[in-house]
Protein backbone atom coordinates (compact mmCIF):
# COMPACT_ATOMS: atom_id res chain seq x y z
CA UNK A 1 0.00 0.00 0.00
CA UNK A 2 1.39 3.47 -0.78
CA UNK A 3 0.04 6.88 -0.02
CA UNK A 4 0.80 11.19 -0.13
CA UNK A 5 -0.06 13.04 2.64
CA UNK A 6 -0.14 16.62 3.13
CA UNK A 7 1.25 17.11 6.66
CA UNK A 8 0.72 20.53 9.30
CA UNK A 9 4.68 20.91 10.42
CA UNK A 10 4.33 22.63 14.34
CA UNK A 11 6.76 23.91 16.42
CA UNK A 12 9.28 26.93 16.41
CA UNK A 13 12.25 25.51 14.09
CA UNK A 14 9.88 24.19 11.32
CA UNK A 15 10.71 26.42 8.46
CA UNK A 16 7.43 25.39 6.38
CA UNK A 17 3.93 25.26 7.33
CA UNK A 18 3.30 22.54 5.37
CA UNK A 19 4.56 19.37 3.90
CA UNK A 20 3.71 16.62 1.30
CA UNK A 21 4.45 12.54 3.82
CA UNK A 22 5.44 10.10 1.01
CA UNK A 23 4.60 6.47 2.38
CA UNK A 24 4.89 3.03 1.00
CA UNK A 25 4.49 -0.68 2.35
CA UNK A 26 6.97 -2.87 1.53
CA UNK A 27 5.12 -5.78 -0.13
CA UNK A 28 5.78 -8.69 0.60
CA UNK A 29 7.20 -7.75 3.90
CA UNK A 30 9.98 -10.84 3.43
CA UNK A 31 11.82 -8.61 0.40
CA UNK A 32 12.68 -5.74 3.06
CA UNK A 33 16.02 -7.50 3.96
CA UNK A 34 16.90 -6.87 0.22
CA UNK A 35 16.42 -3.70 -0.20
CA UNK A 36 19.58 -0.84 -0.80
CA UNK A 37 20.98 0.78 2.33
CA UNK A 38 19.62 3.14 4.24
CA UNK A 39 16.38 1.46 3.75
CA UNK A 40 17.25 -2.30 4.60
CA UNK A 41 14.94 -4.36 6.97
CA UNK A 42 12.48 -1.30 6.96
CA UNK A 43 8.71 -2.57 6.58
CA UNK A 44 7.81 1.01 5.45
CA UNK A 45 9.71 4.18 3.01
CA UNK A 46 9.05 6.92 4.05
CA UNK A 47 9.74 10.44 2.67
CA UNK A 48 9.37 14.13 3.47
CA UNK A 49 9.55 16.26 0.81
CA UNK A 50 7.60 19.99 0.07
CA UNK A 51 5.73 19.07 -2.92
CA UNK A 52 3.86 17.37 -5.04
CA UNK A 53 6.07 16.57 -7.79
CA UNK A 54 8.96 15.35 -5.37
CA UNK A 55 6.65 13.67 -3.87
CA UNK A 56 5.99 12.18 -7.03
CA UNK A 57 9.97 11.18 -7.57
CA UNK A 58 9.78 9.79 -4.36
CA UNK A 59 7.08 7.33 -4.90
CA UNK A 60 8.85 6.15 -8.17
CA UNK A 61 12.03 5.51 -6.57
CA UNK A 62 10.59 3.41 -3.79
CA UNK A 63 8.47 1.07 -6.07
CA UNK A 64 11.75 0.72 -8.28
CA UNK A 65 13.25 -0.54 -4.90
CA UNK A 66 10.60 -2.71 -4.21
CA UNK A 67 10.61 -3.87 -7.47
CA UNK A 68 14.28 -4.96 -7.57
CA UNK A 69 14.03 -6.27 -4.02
CA UNK A 70 11.37 -8.74 -5.10
CA UNK A 71 13.13 -9.75 -7.78
CA UNK A 72 16.02 -10.46 -5.64
CA UNK A 73 13.80 -12.15 -2.88
CA UNK A 74 12.53 -14.87 -5.38
CA UNK A 75 16.19 -15.85 -6.47
CA UNK A 76 17.37 -15.65 -2.83
CA UNK A 77 16.81 -19.54 -2.37
CA UNK A 78 18.75 -20.91 -5.13
CA UNK A 79 21.62 -23.34 -4.22
CA UNK A 80 24.28 -20.68 -4.96
CA UNK A 81 22.48 -17.79 -3.13
CA UNK A 82 22.07 -19.96 0.01
CA UNK A 83 25.90 -21.03 -0.39
CA UNK A 84 27.17 -17.36 -0.83
CA UNK A 85 25.51 -16.66 2.40
CA UNK A 86 27.36 -19.49 4.33
CA UNK A 87 30.25 -18.60 3.05
CA UNK A 88 30.34 -15.03 2.67
CA UNK A 89 34.09 -14.51 1.52
CA UNK A 90 33.42 -16.78 -1.82
CA UNK A 91 33.33 -14.71 -4.77
CA UNK A 92 35.42 -16.13 -7.98
CA UNK A 93 34.35 -18.72 -10.23
CA UNK A 94 37.28 -20.78 -8.96
CA UNK A 95 36.45 -20.86 -5.53
CA UNK A 96 33.17 -22.10 -6.96
CA UNK A 97 35.06 -24.69 -8.85
CA UNK A 98 37.07 -25.05 -5.65
CA UNK A 99 34.19 -25.58 -3.34
CA UNK A 100 32.49 -27.80 -6.06
CA UNK A 101 35.31 -30.39 -5.65
CA UNK A 102 35.52 -30.16 -2.29
CA UNK A 103 32.19 -31.66 -2.33
CA UNK A 104 32.93 -33.67 -5.14
CA UNK A 105 30.49 -32.35 -7.36
CA UNK A 106 30.92 -29.91 -10.36
CA UNK A 107 29.41 -26.20 -10.83
CA UNK A 108 26.18 -27.58 -12.15
CA UNK A 109 25.63 -28.06 -7.98
CA UNK A 110 25.50 -24.14 -7.80
CA UNK A 111 22.56 -23.54 -10.82
CA UNK A 112 21.26 -20.03 -10.38
CA UNK A 113 17.79 -20.62 -11.58
CA UNK A 114 15.49 -20.50 -8.80
CA UNK A 115 13.67 -23.54 -7.88
CA UNK A 116 10.27 -23.69 -9.36
CA UNK A 117 7.04 -24.60 -7.90
CA UNK A 118 4.99 -27.62 -8.39
CA UNK A 119 2.87 -26.35 -11.23
CA UNK A 120 3.88 -22.76 -11.12
CA UNK A 121 3.85 -21.03 -13.81
CA UNK A 122 7.40 -19.02 -14.91
CA UNK A 123 7.23 -15.34 -13.86
CA UNK A 124 7.50 -12.96 -16.70
CA UNK A 125 10.60 -10.19 -16.58
CA UNK A 126 10.14 -7.24 -14.48
CA UNK A 127 9.75 -3.97 -16.34
CA UNK A 128 9.75 -1.27 -13.63
CA UNK A 129 8.63 2.42 -15.85
CA UNK A 130 11.97 3.82 -14.28
CA UNK A 131 14.11 1.89 -16.30
CA UNK A 132 11.78 2.22 -19.60
CA UNK A 133 11.65 6.22 -19.17
CA UNK A 134 15.40 6.81 -20.30
CA UNK A 135 15.02 4.71 -23.19
CA UNK A 136 12.04 6.27 -24.26
CA UNK A 137 13.74 9.25 -23.92
CA UNK A 138 16.99 8.87 -25.67
CA UNK A 139 15.07 7.41 -28.98
CA UNK A 140 12.54 10.19 -29.29
CA UNK A 141 15.28 12.22 -27.98
CA UNK A 142 13.63 14.01 -25.30
CA UNK A 143 15.01 16.75 -22.81
CA UNK A 144 15.00 17.33 -19.45
CA UNK A 145 11.11 18.74 -18.80
CA UNK A 146 9.95 16.10 -21.36
CA UNK A 147 11.63 13.43 -18.73
CA UNK A 148 10.28 15.12 -15.64
CA UNK A 149 7.16 15.32 -16.90
CA UNK A 150 7.00 11.60 -17.80
CA UNK A 151 8.33 10.54 -14.49
CA UNK A 152 5.50 12.51 -12.62
CA UNK A 153 2.74 10.97 -14.75
CA UNK A 154 3.85 7.56 -14.80
CA UNK A 155 4.45 7.98 -10.46
CA UNK A 156 0.68 8.98 -10.52
CA UNK A 157 -0.16 5.74 -12.49
CA UNK A 158 2.45 2.94 -10.17
CA UNK A 159 1.24 4.45 -7.02
CA UNK A 160 -2.18 3.86 -7.82
CA UNK A 161 -1.06 0.51 -9.29
CA UNK A 162 0.76 0.08 -6.58
CA UNK A 163 3.91 -1.84 -7.65
CA UNK A 164 6.56 -0.61 -10.72
CA UNK A 165 5.94 -3.60 -13.45
CA UNK A 166 4.71 -2.41 -16.87
CA UNK A 167 4.55 -6.20 -17.77
CA UNK A 168 2.13 -6.43 -14.81
CA UNK A 169 -0.18 -3.98 -16.30
CA UNK A 170 -3.61 -4.20 -17.61
CA UNK A 171 -6.11 -3.12 -19.98
CA UNK A 172 -8.65 -3.13 -16.58
CA UNK A 173 -5.72 -0.95 -14.81
CA UNK A 174 -5.77 1.52 -17.67
CA UNK A 175 -9.33 1.57 -17.65
CA UNK A 176 -10.04 1.59 -14.23
CA UNK A 177 -7.60 4.56 -13.33
CA UNK A 178 -9.25 6.44 -16.21
CA UNK A 179 -12.28 6.46 -14.63
CA UNK A 180 -11.13 6.96 -10.89
CA UNK A 181 -9.33 10.40 -12.43
CA UNK A 182 -12.31 11.54 -14.09
CA UNK A 183 -14.62 10.44 -11.43
CA UNK A 184 -12.36 11.87 -8.52
CA UNK A 185 -12.89 15.21 -10.05
CA UNK A 186 -9.03 16.34 -8.70
CA UNK A 187 -7.73 16.59 -12.13
CA UNK A 188 -9.14 19.34 -15.18
CA UNK A 189 -10.35 17.33 -18.37
CA UNK A 190 -7.31 18.54 -20.11
CA UNK A 191 -5.19 17.15 -17.32
CA UNK A 192 -6.68 13.39 -17.42
CA UNK A 193 -5.84 13.74 -21.13
CA UNK A 194 -2.16 14.28 -20.66
CA UNK A 195 -1.74 12.04 -18.13
CA UNK A 196 -3.39 9.31 -20.06
CA UNK A 197 -1.21 10.52 -23.38
CA UNK A 198 2.22 10.11 -21.38
CA UNK A 199 1.43 6.89 -20.05
CA UNK A 200 0.16 5.69 -22.94
CA UNK A 201 3.20 6.80 -24.67
CA UNK A 202 5.66 4.93 -22.62
CA UNK A 203 3.83 2.17 -23.46
CA UNK A 204 3.75 2.45 -27.42
CA UNK A 205 7.72 2.68 -27.29
CA UNK A 206 7.96 -0.49 -24.61
CA UNK A 207 6.00 -2.38 -26.67
CA UNK A 208 6.83 -1.17 -30.20
CA UNK A 209 10.87 -1.53 -29.29
CA UNK A 210 10.32 -5.10 -27.96
CA UNK A 211 11.05 -4.16 -24.48
CA UNK A 212 8.04 -6.07 -22.97
CA UNK A 213 8.45 -10.13 -22.94
CA UNK A 214 6.01 -13.26 -21.46
CA UNK A 215 7.90 -16.26 -19.37
CA UNK A 216 9.26 -18.00 -22.13
CA UNK A 217 10.88 -14.50 -23.56
CA UNK A 218 8.87 -13.98 -26.54
CA UNK A 219 8.23 -10.85 -27.19
CA UNK A 220 4.58 -9.32 -26.73
CA UNK A 221 2.63 -7.44 -28.44
CA UNK A 222 -0.37 -6.80 -26.14
CA UNK A 223 -0.29 -3.20 -25.67
CA UNK A 224 -2.61 -2.90 -22.69
CA UNK A 225 -2.92 1.16 -22.99
CA UNK A 226 -3.45 0.92 -26.72
CA UNK A 227 -7.38 1.07 -25.95
CA UNK A 228 -7.79 3.14 -23.46
CA UNK A 229 -9.70 6.39 -24.85
CA UNK A 230 -10.47 9.73 -23.76
CA UNK A 231 -11.83 12.83 -25.35
CA UNK A 232 -11.36 15.66 -22.85
CA UNK A 233 -14.01 17.59 -25.45
CA UNK A 234 -12.70 21.52 -26.00
CA UNK A 235 -11.98 22.49 -22.77
CA UNK A 236 -11.97 26.04 -21.92
CA UNK A 237 -11.37 28.62 -24.61
CA UNK A 238 -8.68 31.68 -24.30
CA UNK A 239 -10.62 34.77 -25.64
CA UNK A 240 -9.32 36.87 -28.24
CA UNK A 241 -7.94 40.50 -27.03
CA UNK A 242 -9.92 43.79 -28.21
CA UNK A 243 -8.35 45.97 -30.33
CA UNK A 244 -7.64 48.68 -27.55
CA UNK A 245 -6.64 46.19 -25.55
CA UNK A 246 -4.05 44.95 -27.91
CA UNK A 247 -3.11 48.60 -28.62
CA UNK A 248 -2.89 48.85 -25.10
CA UNK A 249 -0.25 45.93 -24.87
CA UNK A 250 2.00 47.18 -27.30
CA UNK A 251 2.60 50.65 -26.13
CA UNK A 252 3.32 49.97 -22.57
CA UNK A 253 5.86 46.78 -23.61
CA UNK A 254 7.98 49.93 -25.19
CA UNK A 255 8.29 51.01 -21.32
CA UNK A 256 9.30 47.22 -20.45
CA UNK A 257 12.14 45.15 -20.20
CA UNK A 258 13.98 44.59 -23.61
CA UNK A 259 12.94 40.89 -22.96
CA UNK A 260 9.51 41.66 -22.27
CA UNK A 261 8.71 44.10 -25.30
CA UNK A 262 9.99 41.45 -27.45
CA UNK A 263 8.42 38.60 -26.47
CA UNK A 264 5.36 40.59 -26.85
CA UNK A 265 5.89 41.89 -30.30
CA UNK A 266 7.04 38.70 -31.73
CA UNK A 267 3.71 37.37 -29.84
CA UNK A 268 1.37 39.57 -31.52
CA UNK A 269 2.46 39.82 -34.69
CA UNK A 270 4.77 36.49 -35.37
CA UNK A 271 1.95 34.42 -33.34
CA UNK A 272 4.34 32.38 -31.66
CA UNK A 273 4.26 30.65 -28.47
CA UNK A 274 6.44 32.73 -25.74
CA UNK A 275 8.07 29.02 -25.17
CA UNK A 276 9.27 29.05 -28.88
CA UNK A 277 10.91 32.28 -28.49
CA UNK A 278 12.42 32.20 -24.92
CA UNK A 279 15.33 30.22 -26.15
CA UNK A 280 15.57 31.36 -29.98
CA UNK A 281 18.92 32.03 -31.07
CA UNK A 282 20.00 35.12 -33.01
CA UNK A 283 21.48 32.92 -35.94
CA UNK A 284 17.41 31.53 -36.01
CA UNK A 285 16.77 35.52 -37.80
CA UNK A 286 18.31 36.23 -41.84
CA UNK A 287 17.57 37.35 -44.79
CA UNK A 288 16.29 35.53 -47.90
CA UNK A 289 15.05 37.04 -50.55
CA UNK A 290 15.75 40.22 -49.82
CA UNK A 291 12.87 39.47 -46.96
CA UNK A 292 13.83 39.12 -43.09
CA UNK A 293 12.47 36.03 -42.06
CA UNK A 294 13.48 34.02 -38.46
CA UNK A 295 12.62 30.30 -38.09
CA UNK A 296 11.55 28.03 -35.54
CA UNK A 297 13.79 24.97 -35.01
CA UNK A 298 16.04 23.02 -32.72
CA UNK A 299 18.88 23.71 -34.86
CA UNK A 300 20.76 26.14 -32.62
CA UNK A 301 19.15 24.76 -29.23
CA UNK A 302 20.24 22.95 -26.48
CA UNK A 303 19.34 19.13 -26.32
CA UNK A 304 17.18 20.92 -23.44
CA UNK A 305 15.53 23.34 -25.27
CA UNK A 306 13.19 21.04 -28.02
CA UNK A 307 9.89 22.22 -29.70
CA UNK A 308 6.27 21.63 -28.92
CA UNK A 309 5.41 19.67 -32.02
CA UNK A 310 6.81 18.22 -35.03
CA UNK A 311 4.76 21.05 -37.17
CA UNK A 312 6.10 23.49 -34.89
CA UNK A 313 9.47 23.85 -36.38
CA UNK A 314 8.72 26.31 -39.49
CA UNK A 315 9.66 29.55 -41.21
CA UNK A 316 7.95 33.14 -40.79
CA UNK A 317 8.45 36.40 -42.61
CA UNK A 318 9.29 39.28 -40.09
CA UNK A 319 6.24 41.25 -39.60
CA UNK A 320 6.60 45.35 -40.85
CA UNK A 321 5.62 46.44 -37.59
CA UNK A 322 8.38 44.57 -36.04
CA UNK A 323 11.06 45.97 -38.30
CA UNK A 324 9.63 49.33 -37.73
CA UNK A 325 9.50 49.42 -34.33
CA UNK A 326 13.67 48.39 -34.26
CA UNK A 327 13.90 44.49 -33.54
CA UNK A 328 16.53 44.28 -36.27
CA UNK A 329 18.76 46.74 -33.71
CA UNK A 330 18.09 44.70 -30.74
CA UNK A 331 19.25 41.70 -32.96
CA UNK A 332 22.34 42.61 -34.23
CA UNK A 333 22.73 44.07 -30.61
CA UNK A 334 22.65 40.85 -29.19
CA UNK A 335 25.16 39.11 -31.05
CA UNK A 336 26.36 35.93 -31.90
CA UNK A 337 23.74 33.69 -28.90
CA UNK A 338 20.30 33.22 -27.28
CA UNK A 339 18.44 36.35 -28.34
CA UNK A 340 17.15 36.57 -24.53
CA UNK A 341 20.44 35.57 -22.99
CA UNK A 342 19.28 37.75 -19.73
CA UNK A 343 16.56 35.42 -19.09
CA UNK A 344 17.47 33.00 -16.07
CA UNK A 345 17.51 29.31 -17.50
CA UNK A 346 15.75 26.58 -15.32
CA UNK A 347 16.55 23.60 -14.38
CA UNK A 348 15.65 21.83 -17.26
CA UNK A 349 17.64 24.19 -19.23
CA UNK A 350 14.88 26.33 -20.40
CA UNK A 351 14.22 29.87 -20.34
CA UNK A 352 10.52 29.99 -21.09
CA UNK A 353 9.71 29.67 -17.32
CA UNK A 354 10.93 32.90 -16.26
CA UNK A 355 9.80 34.66 -19.79
CA UNK A 356 5.86 33.03 -18.70
CA UNK A 357 6.27 34.48 -15.46
CA UNK A 358 7.41 37.62 -16.42
CA UNK A 359 4.95 38.30 -19.04
CA UNK A 360 2.24 37.22 -17.21
CA UNK A 361 2.50 39.35 -14.22
CA UNK A 362 3.65 41.84 -16.90
CA UNK A 363 0.39 41.85 -18.23
CA UNK A 364 -1.57 41.96 -15.13
CA UNK A 365 0.12 44.23 -13.02
CA UNK A 366 1.23 46.57 -15.89
CA UNK A 367 -0.68 46.44 -18.60
CA UNK A 368 -4.13 45.55 -16.10
CA UNK A 369 -5.78 43.43 -17.88
CA UNK A 370 -7.05 40.44 -15.35
CA UNK A 371 -9.43 38.68 -17.05
CA UNK A 372 -8.80 35.27 -16.31
CA UNK A 373 -9.92 34.09 -20.18
CA UNK A 374 -7.45 36.72 -21.68
CA UNK A 375 -3.80 35.66 -20.44
CA UNK A 376 -0.89 36.72 -22.43
CA UNK A 377 -1.11 33.85 -24.91
CA UNK A 378 -4.12 35.47 -25.84
CA UNK A 379 -1.82 38.26 -28.10
CA UNK A 380 -1.37 34.65 -30.56
CA UNK A 381 -4.66 33.87 -30.22
CA UNK A 382 -6.05 37.76 -31.45
CA UNK A 383 -3.31 37.23 -34.18
CA UNK A 384 -4.72 33.89 -35.76
CA UNK A 385 -8.57 35.36 -36.03
CA UNK A 386 -6.69 38.32 -38.08
CA UNK A 387 -5.87 35.84 -40.48
CA UNK A 388 -8.89 33.54 -40.42
CA UNK A 389 -11.22 36.29 -40.84
CA UNK A 390 -8.68 38.87 -43.53
CA UNK A 391 -10.13 39.38 -46.55
CA UNK A 392 -8.99 40.55 -49.92
CA UNK A 393 -10.78 43.37 -51.58
CA UNK A 394 -13.41 42.02 -53.53
CA UNK A 395 -14.12 39.51 -50.45
CA UNK A 396 -12.04 36.19 -51.37
CA UNK A 397 -10.22 34.32 -48.33
CA UNK A 398 -7.00 36.08 -48.20
CA UNK A 399 -4.65 33.73 -46.31
CA UNK A 400 -5.07 29.86 -47.59
CA UNK A 401 -5.57 27.92 -45.10
CA UNK A 402 -2.54 25.83 -45.33
CA UNK A 403 -0.81 28.81 -45.04
CA UNK A 404 -2.57 29.58 -42.09
CA UNK A 405 -2.02 26.32 -40.04
CA UNK A 406 1.56 26.55 -41.16
CA UNK A 407 2.43 29.82 -39.66
CA UNK A 408 0.33 28.74 -36.46
CA UNK A 409 1.98 25.63 -36.03
CA UNK A 410 -1.19 24.10 -35.88
CA UNK A 411 -0.48 21.13 -38.24
CA UNK A 412 -1.81 20.22 -41.82
CA UNK A 413 -5.36 19.13 -42.99
CA UNK A 414 -4.53 16.71 -45.72
CA UNK A 415 -1.62 14.79 -47.45
CA UNK A 416 -0.96 17.53 -49.88
CA UNK A 417 0.13 19.63 -46.84
CA UNK A 418 3.32 17.55 -47.10
CA UNK A 419 5.07 18.62 -49.76
CA UNK A 420 6.71 21.53 -51.02
CA UNK A 421 8.15 24.68 -49.07
CA UNK A 422 6.14 27.73 -49.04
CA UNK A 423 8.75 30.98 -49.98
CA UNK A 424 9.07 33.53 -47.96
CA UNK A 425 7.38 35.83 -50.49
CA UNK A 426 4.66 34.09 -50.06
CA UNK A 427 4.90 34.23 -45.89
CA UNK A 428 5.61 37.85 -45.97
CA UNK A 429 2.25 38.52 -47.60
CA UNK A 430 0.26 36.26 -45.58
CA UNK A 431 1.57 37.72 -42.08
CA UNK A 432 1.11 41.47 -43.20
CA UNK A 433 -2.73 40.63 -42.53
CA UNK A 434 -1.65 40.63 -38.33
CA UNK A 435 -3.09 43.93 -37.47
CA UNK A 436 -1.40 46.39 -36.39
CA UNK A 437 -3.47 48.35 -33.83
CA UNK A 438 -1.35 51.20 -33.22
CA UNK A 439 -2.01 52.19 -37.05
Amino acid sequence: MGYTQKVKASGKRSHHTEYVRVRIEVLPPEAAPYLPEPYTNLKNLTKKVLTDHEAAGWTTKFLGYIAKAREELANANTPLNKTMRAYPNLRKLEEVSDLAAEFGGTTDMFDTRPEPKAGAAKPAPIVPFATMIPKWATLKGKGKKAVQDMTTKCAAFTAWLEHDNMAEVTFEDGREWRDEMIQDGDLSTQSVSNYLKAVKALFSHAFEEGHIKDADGKVRTDDPMARIKYDPGDGKKRADFTMPERRSTLLKARDASPEIKWLTWLSAFQLTRTSEVADIHTRDFFIEDGVWAMQIAIKNRSKDQGIKTEQSHRKMALHSAVLDEGFIDFLQAAGDGPLFSTLALDSNGKRAGQASNLTSTWLRDVVGIKDPDKPFYSLRHSGITDLRIARTPNGEIAVKPDIERYLTAHGKRDEHGRYGEYPVSELKAAIEWVRNPIK
